[in-house]
C-alpha cells in the first residue's frame, strides 16, 4: 500500500446533559494539499520569470551585438577565419532566437516558411559544440542521409532546440562517468510522408523512469546547476514551430530525444531573407 498524509481534527458530540454521545472527526489529505501548493508556488516563479524574461532578453541582445560587431571588424582586417567565423554565426544565430524569444513573449507569430536543409542546421550545430565536445572527449556522430524538406519553422530557433538536447546528452555522458571508448551522441534522420524526424541518442546516465514525466517541466532538473529552463523552452519553441519534441527512451545506457516537424503539403510561397538573396547574387 502507500503511505497517506492526513491532517484530522476532532470535536466530541454531547448531549443535552453535556455527556459525550459520539465524536465527529474531520480528515484532510495534507499530500494533494501540498502538491496544491507546490503548483501553485511553481505558478508564481513562472509568471515572475515571464515579467522578467523580455527585460534580461533585451538586455542580452545587447551584449551579443557588440560580440557580433567586434567578429564581423576582426572579420574584414583578418580575413577568412574558421574561429571568427564561428564566433560569428553563434552570434548571429543568438541575435535572432531573442527577437524570436521576445515575439513569442509578446504572442506575436514567429512561425515562418521556409525551405531549409537539416543537414545545414546540423553542421552548424556541431560546430558550435565542437570545442566543448572536444574538450570531454565526446564523438558526435551523424547518420542519417542528407534531407531537404519545405517546413513551417525557423531554422534558429529548430538549432537551438537540437542545441539544448546535444548539450544535455553530452552533461548526461559526463555524469555517467563513461569511458573514453563510450562517450558518444549520435544524431540520425528519418522521413516520413508527414514528418521529418531528429533522432539524438547519447551513451549518458539516463533519466530515472519516475521523472521521465517531468523533464519538459519548467524548473524540473536533475543537474545540481540546472535551472530547469532548458527542455522547458526547447518543448515551448518547438510548439511555435508547429513541431514537438519527445523523450523516446531513456535507461542507464542512455536517452533519445525525438524532434519533429511537420512536412508542408502542396504548393507554397517560401520567404527569402536578405541573406538568402545575397547569396544568389
Amino acid at each position: 500500500g502507500s503511505q497517506l498524509g492526513v491532517f484530522a481534527n476532532g470535536a466530541s458530540v454531547n448531549d443535552k446533559y453535556n455527556v459525550a454521545q459520539g465524536l465527529t472527526l474531520i480528515m484532510r489529505d495534507t499530500l494533494r494539499q501540498e502538491a496544491f501548493n507546490r503548483e501553485i508556488a511553481r505558478a508564481e516563479r513562472t509568471h515572475m520569470l515571464g515579467e522578467l524574461s523580455a527585460g534580461i532578453v533585451h538586455q542580452l541582445n545587447n551584449y551579443v551585438q557588440s560580440i557580433s560587431g567586434w567578429a564581423q571588424l576582426l572579420y574584414l582586417e583578418e580575413g577568412a577565419n574558421e574561429n571568427i567565423s564561428s564566433i560569428l554565426e553563434a552570434a548571429q544565430g543568438m541575435q535572432q532566437l531573442v527577437v524570436e524569444i521576445l515575439q513569442l513573449a509578446s504572442q506575436r507569430e514567429i512561425v515562418k516558411l521556409q525551405e531549409i536543409n537539416l543537414n545545414d542546421i546540423i553542421d552548424s550545430v556541431r560546430r558550435l559544440t565542437k570545442w566543448r565536445l572536444n574538450r570531454d572527449r565526446i564523438v558526435l556522430d551523424y547518420a542519417g542521409e542528407p534531407v531537404t524538406a519545405t517546413l513551417h519553422t525557423s531554422p534558429s530557433a529548430l538549432e537551438q532546440v537540437l542545441l539544448c538536447v546535444v548539450i544535455n546528452a553530452a552533461d548526461a555522458i559526463l555524469e555517467a562517468q563513461r569511458p573514453i571508448t563510450h562517450r558518444r551522441i549520435t544524431i540520425s534522420l528519418s522521413a516520413a510522408s508527414d514528418e521529418i524526424a531528429i533522432d539524438v541518442s547519447d551513451t549518458g546516465c539516463g533519466i530515472p523512469q519516475a521523472q521521465q514525466r517531468e523533464v519538459f517541466s519548467t524548473f524540473f532538473t536533475t543537474k545540481p546547476t540546472g535551472t530547469g529552463l532548458g527542455l522547458s523552452l526547447a518543448r515551448t519553441l518547438m510548439k511555435a514551430i508547429r513541431g514537438r519534441i519527445e523523450l523516446l527512451s531513456s535507461t542507464s545506457d542512455g536517452s533519445i530525444f525525438r524532434i519533429a516537424l511537420p512536412r508542408v503539403q502542396g504548393p507554397i510561397q517560401v520567404e527569402r531573407t536578405p541573406q538568402d538573396a545575397a547569396r544568389s547574387n
